[in-house]
């Protein structure tokens, strides 16, 4: 199976970036393809072997603009547009399906519902969500805006 991996955030990232490293080392069929995507730049920097054209930073702008295709996350606007555009540039003839992945608790699981509608209208390939659930040390907020954006799954578009 030949997956597109988009990684939102740390946890996402650092998701992505797992799966697109074991697959270069141990597979003579690349089966992973990846974008990681965040408002950290210091995510990149644990990423040597993912090239930069599968890196999309958003640096902080004026967070006071947001309109449809721009999410507020924090201190930097993500561009969903800018996202579709990445994607539509990465190869994806064969792939089976698309895996996003993200974080609970973190602040760009926000964007995930956007990513996924626009994504929606472009292709026909089925798109998986993998999240993961924040640990202990991170604390009680970000165990709390856990179980509220899992209490929004539904919600999804």
């Amino acid at each position: 199976m030949r997956i597109l991996a988009i990684g939102l955030g740390g946890a996402g990232c650092r998701i992505v970036y797992r799966l697109y490293s074991t697959d270069r080392r141990s597979s003579k069929v690349v089966c992973v393809q990846a974008l990681a995507i965040d408002v950290n730049s210091d995510t990149f920097a644990q990423m040597g072997d993912l090239p930069d054209s599968a890196k999309l930073f958003f640096a902080p702008i004026d967070p006071e603009i947001q309109t449809e295709e721009n999410i507020d996350t924090q201190t930097a606007t993500i561009d969903v547009g800018e996202i579709i555009a990445r994607f539509q540039n990465i190869e994806i003839g064969e792939t089976d399906a698309i895996f996003v992945c993200c974080g609970l608790g973190g602040s760009m699981v926000d964007v995930a519902p956007h990513i996924i509608s626009a994504l929606r209208a472009s292709i026909t390939e089925p798109i998986f969500g993998l999240v993961t659930l924040p640990c202990l040390a991170e604390g009680e907020r970000h165990s709390a805006k856990a179980a509220d954006d899992f209490g929004h799954a539904d919600a999804t578009p």
